[in-house]
């Protein structure tokens, strides 16, 4: 879905304002929608570790940025540990040898340092690159109205706009957070209901 589809649906509440600054603000509302409830995921095509080689430069959707890894398999090993970047370097400063994964910036890192080859399969969540210009068609089908929220929050509270509304803006980010925290709670419940149907689970 193109974000300037939801243009009609967020023009007329903001007389005045370009289709540019709109669109922007929608793509803004879809990189925030994305980042909190990580609706947008994606497996990446597997590739093979390299000996002594511990960083692997991940490439993600065309007009996609990475939000965070769900899973790691590597060789065998399915669904190794996932840490936080500053866990992860503190582990490997203290000379862990516990299999784990972390992200820093879009490379994937593993500890220890693959010593052969292995396949490795990742799964994370993504959102819309600062320059996109839409996101796949099913979360338009299923969140258009949540970024039409969102786009309008941050648009009525811009400042010397003559749209702005302090009362619009609040109304429209709480349906906003709505729209975020019910997609969160799906999300979640998918996840659950998918690891008690089969094994290993699947993120």
């Amino acid at each position: 879905m193109n974000f300037e589809d939801l243009l009609p649906d967020v023009l007329p509440y903001v007389p005045g304002c370009t289709t540019f600054v709109a669109a922007d603000h929608i793509l803004r509302a879809a990189r925030e929608f994305c980042r909190r409830t990580h609706v947008w995921q994606a497996e990446l095509t597997p590739f093979n570790t390299v000996a002594a080689t511990a960083s692997y430069v991940l490439a993600p959707p065309a007009d996609s940025s990475i939000v965070r890894l769900f899973r790691v398999d590597v060789g065998d090993e399915a669904d190794i540990d996932l840490l936080d970047e500053v866990s992860a370097r503190a582990n490997v400063a203290a000379g862990c040898s516990d299999r784990f994964a972390w992200l820093s910036g879009n490379s994937l890192l593993l500890n220890p340092v693959p010593d052969d080859v292995q396949a490795v399969q990742v799964h994370l969540s993504l959102k819309p690159a600062k320059t996109a210009t839409g996101w796949p068609d099913d979360l338009g089908e299923d969140h258009a109205e949540a970024l039409t929220y969102g786009a309008l929050s941050t648009l009525f509270d811009m400042p010397r706009a003559d749209w702005a509304s302090g009362n619009d803006a609040i109304k429209n980010s709480a349906r906003f957070e709505a729209k975020v925290a019910r997609a969160a709670r799906n999300r979640t419940k998918g996840r659950a209901t998918a690891r008690g149907r089969s094994k290993p689970k699947l993120f």
